[in-house]
């Protein structure tokens, strides 16, 4: 992830060609990173509540 940062912000060289997919590769990263920290244990509370009910 935090090789992606520099080519987004213009720091090396050649980074004309490689800033487009830098910022991709970096957006892409953090949704999933989101969607796994608070999205997947949210579902998990949901499901548990719904099979405690249903006991």
């Amino acid at each position: 992830m935090m090789a992606a940062v520099p080519p987004v912000l213009g720091i090396a060289s050649g980074t004309e060609t490689r800033s487009p997919m830098a910022a991709v590769v970096l957006g892409g990263l953090t949704v999933s990173t989101l969607l796994s920290l608070l999205v997947v244990p949210a579902f998990y509370v949901v499901t548990d509540r719904v099979k405690a009910r249903m006991r």
